[in-house]
């Protein structure tokens, strides 16, 4: 009756201390997960509704993170303001970034 030492035959599993550690790590990660979507769209990156924007490469980090048709769109990631004639003059002052592109770059690969 007691059944100890044998199997129950209902394919009911135990679970281990480090099955509960392994499940609550997952969980962590898709509530992390859906703490960074929901900031995204609260954010202004998604058009509204919840409807994803399109974005286009960041010129300094080259992440996606500067919606298409923006003008002066500051990365949330570098921080780059997206300033066309800067990202095609990569060694010129003469815009909205007080430092060139080129030197942003070169920082932005330094600090990661």
């Amino acid at each position: 009756m007691g059944g100890r030492g044998r199997s129950s035959e209902l394919g009911i599993r135990q679970v281990t201390i480090g099955d509960a550690i392994k499940q609550r790590e997952i969980a962590d990660i898709i509530l992390e997960s859906t703490k960074k979507r929901a900031g995204l769209i609260g954010s202004g990156i998604s058009g509204g509704g919840g409807i994803p924007r399109l974005l286009k490469k960041c010129a300094c980090c080259d992440e996606y993170t500067v919606p298409l048709g923006s003008e002066y769109e500051i990365c949330s990631i570098c921080g780059w303001i997206d300033d066309e004639y800067q990202n095609k003059h990569p060694d010129s002052l003469q815009g909205k970034n007080n430092i060139t592109l080129a030197q942003a770059r070169a920082n932005y690969q330094q600090n990661t």
